[in-house]
Formats: C-alpha cells, structure tokens, sequence
C-alpha cells in the first residue's frame, strides 16, 4: 500500500503589503516543521478534539537534522527582518489615510492659509509616495513588474533561498540576507526620520487649525 506523503508547515508571517488582509484569512505558510511528534488540536464551534501525529522525514532526502535546524534557525532570523519591515510600511500606510482627513481641515480654512497648508501637504504626500516605492512598485502600473532593487524584492529573494536549501544555508543565501537586512535597515531609519520629524510637525500643524 502507498503510503500518503503530506508537507506541514508552521505559520508563516505577512511582509509589506498595501492589501489588508481578512479577518478571516488563513496565515501564510511558513517553514517545514522539523521531523518529530506533534499534539494536533482541532476545534470547531463548541467541539474540542485532539490527536497524536508522528512527522517523519521523506526517506528520499538526503537533508540532515544539522541542515534542518541551521535553515529554521536562519529563517526565524529572518522573518524578524520582514515583521520590521511591515510595520515600517503600516505607518507609511497610516501617513497617508490620514491626509483624507488633514485635506478636509484645511479646506475649512480661509483662502490666505490654504495655499500654504496645501503645498505643505503636497510635500508630504510626496514624500509618502517616495517611501512607499522603496518597499515596492508605485500602484497602477502595467504587466509584470519585478524591480530587483525594491525592499519587498529583496526580501522574499533571501527568504526564496533560504526555504529552498537543503543544506545548510550557503555563500548565496547569506548573501541575499545580508543584502536584505541591510536594504531594510536603511529602508526604516528613512520612515522614522520622515514620521518623527516631517510627518510630525505637519500634523502638528493641522492639529493646531479649527
């Protein structure tokens, strides 16, 4: 008798994304759990269950527990990496939904201070924009854009191999972290520097206003 072969992943984690994701969604699929014996619980509605299940290596593999656990180590890092980045990305995101309502401030204002209030917003949106093209490519564009040189490339370009190894990470794969981390680095020191100061004395400005 065939016996069925399945692949059981841990949860994976979102990264920089201008979709919301739905309450309801399933989490996305994270590393290979590592060979070993695992306590299943299932719930639905007011039922509880649970179950005992043993997951064993694919005996065509040629992958050592040293590989297994150097690659889950180094993806665990990494995902620290992606989680920093995300959150950079949820205040750019946060910046810029509240220029709705910063916009509906100012046109309350007399004409005299509107122009100036107007062209510090600008100013701000534009700097948004900018930020936001550092972690992926500005919306609306056509076909199949893959920049090499934006954050979210870089990223799921060390974290493509990284999951791919089957041994322990090599030259290529630190490489791309090492890339990555550093891209994400200088990526958020620039959202900071834009919230804490730009950001912030614009919005303390509106908050000033009528």
């Amino acid at each position: 008798m065939n016996r069925m072969s399945w692949r059981f992943e841990r949860d994976g984690i979102e990264g920089p994304s201008r979709r919301k994701p739905k309450k309801d969604a399933d989490k996305p699929g994270g590393i290979n759990v590592i060979p070993g014996t695992y306590k299943i619980i299932v719930e639905l509605g007011n039922s509880k269950d649970s179950s005992i299940l043993n997951v064993k290596s694919d005996p065509r593999s040629k992958i050592t527990d040293e590989s297994r656990n150097a690659i889950n180590n180094e993806t665990k890092e990494f995902y620290k990496v992606i989680t920093a980045a995300k959150e950079s990305f949820d205040q750019v995101k946060d910046a810029k939904n509240s220029l709705d309502l910063s916009k509906k401030i100012i046109e309350m204002q007399e004409d005299t201070l509107q122009k100036d209030l107007k062209k510090q917003m600008k100013e701000i949106s534009n700097s948004i924009d900018s930020l936001s093209n550092l972690f992926m490519d500005p919306e609306g564009l056509k076909g199949i854009q893959r920049n090499p040189n934006t954050l979210n490339n870089r990223l799921w370009t060390a974290r493509r191999y990284l999951g791919s190894s089957w041994t322990i990470p090599g030259q290529n794969a630190m490489k791309a972290v090492t890339n990555a981390k550093k891209e994400a680095e200088e990526t958020i020191k620039a959202v900071n520097k834009f919230i804490q100061v730009d950001y912030l004395l614009f919005q303390e400005t509106i908050n000033g206003l009528r």
